[in-house]
């Protein structure tokens, strides 16, 4: 047999592997143990003492997302003395013997790194090309698992505000609710007179309305701080909005829905006339409520927000 016909059987086993390696992946129902089954086939197969995977986060900064057990300290220092190569590189890098670079770029643009440790293979085109053909595995599950990640969050969004939905509302804040006894604030939201925008202006303007109030809630009370979530929006029905704040005092949360009131007050949608404005009950969660005694409860204190509201405006609640 000659070489290059030998060579040509290797790939070809090589691609075999790897289609086999990629359908046992999409077997597992859990994505994230698709990927960890992956490392651990493509380990064997290629012989190495590790395979870690990392993830390229918003800020072009390389991340730790997954490897099988093995010491990543050594690792870490070689990654970190490298790591703007790495991060630039958009083809397979050899730092050193030990240690091979694959960047891996996903079709919604992400980019993760895969890093080989201590391949055992000397011939250094052979090396290369059994890389690329099993990150070519790996590039196909992190796709699906991006995918199926983004239609999650599709699902849980409200598409006009882009804040949570009641889906995503209702399974959000019973695991929160669930999973700890701290106390928070949940703050029930609604939109003064919409419907007499909708009626009067127009659907536009009443969808142009809603979208205002959302960025005003998202500008006031952001989900991250110090990459912790602390906010948590959700449009539950067409003008009303819970506010989840973990971090926040009841009086904290009532100075900056003032402060929303009066920005909103400025804004206009096409009909001076019309008044723009926010109306809500605040409650603090302390003790094991469930999700519809505390919606009942800031419901009361919003209808009495409401009603004073029309009465300092003098404007009839039927108009």
């Amino acid at each position: 047999m000659n070489n290059r016909r030998k060579k040509e059987l290797e790939l070809a086993k090589l691609y075999r592997n790897a289609f086999k390696i990629m359908i046992n992946a999409f077997e597992t129902d859990n994505i994230y143990d698709a990927i960890n089954c992956t490392i651990k086939e493509v380990q064997t197969h290629i012989k190495c003492d590790a395979i870690i995977l990392y993830r390229i986060n918003e800020k072009n900064e390389m991340k730790y997302f997954i490897s099988n057990d093995y010491d990543l300290l050594n690792i870490t220092k070689a990654i970190t003395k490298y790591e703007k190569e790495i991060i630039d590189s958009k083809d397979y890098i050899c730092l050193n013997d030990d240690l091979s670079i694959l960047p891996i770029h996903l079709h919604n643009k992400n980019k993760y790194i895969l890093c080989i440790v201590n391949h055992q293979e000397n011939n250094k085109l052979l090396k290369k090309q059994t890389l690329k053909i099993y990150s070519t595995t790996f590039q196909t599950i992190l796709d699906k698992m991006e995918s199926i990640y983004e239609l999650k969050l599709q699902s849980e969004m409200d598409y006009l505000t882009q804040s949570g939905n009641r889906t995503s509302y209702e399974k959000e804040v019973n695991e929160i609710m669930n999973s700890t006894n701290t106390p928070f604030i949940y703050t029930l939201i609604d939109l003064f007179r919409l419907k007499y925008v909708n009626d009067n202006i127009n659907h536009a303007a009443g969808d142009e309305y809603i979208k205002q109030v959302a960025q005003l809630l998202q500008k006031y009370f952001p989900e991250k701080q110090d990459n912790n979530i602390e906010n948590q929006v959700y449009r539950i029905g067409g003008d009303e909005f819970v506010l989840i704040s973990k971090r926040e005092t009841k009086e904290e949360v009532e100075r900056k829905l003032e402060s929303l009131k009066k920005e909103l007050k400025e804004l206009n949608i096409g009909n001076k006339e019309a008044t723009l404005g926010v109306n809500y009950g605040i409650v603090e969660k302390t003790n094991q409520e469930t999700i519809e005694d505390l919606y009942r409860e800031s419901d009361i204190h919003l209808y009495k927000d409401k009603s004073k509201m029309y009465k300092k405006l003098k404007i009839d609640r039927r108009r």
